[in-house]
Formats: structure tokens, C-alpha cells, sequence
């Protein structure tokens, strides 16, 4: 069974319309490591993918790209929702906290 996730940029560094890509995933292969591996690195570059079109220019372009692939790799792995994932996920960014709540509460 292939499961479809729909990765749009951040809002809040996006265009009026943010880029989105579709990505399918097959949720078989989520059962083992190799296969949750490759179904995050497609997560991890289609957020990168999606976050580059919205924030190409400007001075603080790489930046808005970072915080916003991070945002969206979160989402898209929350949205998935698969174990495996979302364990590796953890163990990939547990140095770092979710990049919105972060930017809320350096703006408070």
C-alpha cells in the first residue's frame, strides 16, 4: 500500500502560495530500518526541495531555508506517522528543538 504525503513549505518564511511536492511512500517498507531510512531521506529532501523555491532570495535566504526545512520534516513526519520514522527522526535532530515553537519564543 503506497501512502501519499503533501509536503508544503512553512508559511511563515513561504509565498502567498508555497511550493508543495507529493511524496509516496510505501508503508511496507516502513517495517524495517533500511526502509524507514529511505522513506525519511525522501522526506528530509523533498522539504528541502520545497523550502529552496519558496526562499531563494533575500540575505537571510539559507537561514529561512534551514528553519523551514526543519518545520517541514517535522510535519511531514508527524503526518506520516509511522514508528520507525519518527524514531529515526528524533535520533537525527535530538540536538535541536521543533523550528516554529522555537522562533515563537525567540520573538516573546
Amino acid at each position: 500500500m503506497l501512502s501519499s504525503l503533501i509536503l508544503a513549505a512553512a508559511l511563515q518564511f513561504a509565498a502567498d502560495t508555497p511550493s508543495a511536492r507529493t511524496v509516496e511512500i510505501d508503508r511496507a517498507m516502513l517495517n524495517t530500518r533500511a526502509g524507514a531510512a529511505a522513506a525519511y531521506d525522501q522526506l528530509a529532501a523533498a522539504s528541502r526541495a520545497v523550502c529552496l523555491e519558496d526562499n531563494v532570495n533575500g540575505v537571510m535566504a539559507e537561514h529561512r531555508v534551514r528553519v523551514c526545512t526543519a518545520d517541514t520534516l517535522d510535519r511531514a513526519v508527524a503526518d506520516l506517522a509511522a514508528p520507525e520514522v519518527a524514531e529515526l527522526h528524533a535520533a537525527r535532530t535530538e540536538s535541536r528543538q521543533p523550528a516554529i515553537p522555537r522562533l515563537l519564543a525567540e520573538r516573546d
